[in-house]
């Protein structure tokens, strides 16, 4: 037997979620996704396609007629003829699209390794602070993210960030390409260097260059996100694997931000690969999707072994959030039947 049904999930957030790109802000109140139930034989699997507005090229409109389209335009009957007929498609097809059907195809073509016990190895968790909330103490890598509306203030909230760690804790900066480069010198450089983990894609116009001089002028490590994303720039995986270690640390990039459903499962595991052919951390990231592709980032942190603190802690700020949603697959209530695919 083989089926592959699509299906649509909304999460109420707790409170709006505040979510800001380098023109735009919007406060999304709940987070829309679509789930694939593939069902080979006796293995059922739940892969998910939920782009992320403002952040993803397409719409989750996009996404479902991009996937309806592609399964009549291919006249596929079955995964068989999926995973054929994929890799002539796959181009013209949106990133979170790619993600569900790449790791859909990838989990049902290579038998799983399940842990027998699922702390056998559990990937340190990063934690959020969202801006104008306060830190928690519960994890040993806090993320703060700043809204780039009022540079004094963002200032004194990372002096305030800073302030708030515990012992032993340290402070990622998220800054959602915020700044120009003399500005990003001025919030950056009386923070301490040894409580940093690192600057996540701080200047406007995010460059190897203006990274070089950013990382001269502050000592502070540089983390990647939406740079790994641009089409031309020389900031993207490929041409990160062009330098050497010694251009890499002069530079100031230690840490590759990987979103997975904004940016395909092949992609990330070609950049899972390039962190270990480099002197990179890499961070998967969730983009506040449900926990179907939570608990896919989290066996991939296992896959790889992936020391970084990992940023899939954002179970947490749904209104019906799970106590535990790694490791366990808990599928997200009221569940809407799209259409049979096949």
């Amino acid at each position: 037997m083989q089926s592959l049904a699509l299906w649509h999930y909304r999460r109420p957030f707790r409170a709006p979620m505040p979510l800001r790109s380098r023109r735009q802000a919007l406060l999304l109140p709940a987070r829309d996704g679509l789930l694939l139930a593939w069902r080979v034989a006796d293995r059922q699997l739940w892969t998910e396609v939920a782009p992320l507005p403002l952040f993803s090229q397409e719409s989750l409109a996009d996404a479902q007629a991009a996937l309806l389209a592609l399964m009549r335009s291919a006249d596929i009957l079955d995964v068989g003829q999926l995973a054929l007929r994929y890799p002539d498609h796959a181009t013209g097809l949106p990133a979170s699209v790619r993600y569900g059907l790449e790791t859909g195809l990838a989990w049902l073509s290579t038998p799983t390794t399940q842990p027998k016990d699922k702390f056998e190895f559990s990937p340190q968790l990063c934690g959020l602070a969202l801006p104008g909330t306060a830190q928690t103490s519960a994890f040993r890598v806090v993320k703060q993210k700043i809204d780039g509306v009022d540079f004094n203030q963002d200032c004194q909230r990372l002096i305030t960030a800073v302030a708030q760690l515990s012992p032993g804790q340290r402070l990622r900066i998220d800054c959602n390409r915020s700044w120009s480069l003399a500005q990003a010198i001025q919030a950056l450089s009386p923070l301490p260097v040894a409580q940093i983990d690192y600057v996540e894609e701080p200047l406007e116009a995010m460059s190897l260059r203006q990274c070089r001089a950013l990382h001269r002028a502050t000592g502070l490590p540089l983390a990647l996100d939406e740079s790994l994303r641009v089409a031309k720039g020389d900031l993207t995986g490929s041409a990160l694997d062009r330098l050497s270690p010694e251009q890499l640390c002069a530079c100031g990039v230690r840490a590759l931000v990987i979103k997975p459903m904004l940016t395909g499962f092949r992609t990330t595991q070609a950049l899972l690969e390039l962190c270990t052919r480099r002197p990179l951390q890499a961070v998967l990231s969730s983009a506040f999707e449900s926990s179907v592709a939570l608990n896919h980032y989290w066996q991939l942190a296992r896959l790889y072994r992936l020391s970084a603190a990992q940023g899939l802690a954002t179970a947490c700020f749904f209104a019906d959030a799970e106590p535990d949603p790694l490791g366990t697959l808990v599928l997200p209530p009221g569940l809407t039947h799209v259409a049979d695919l096949f």
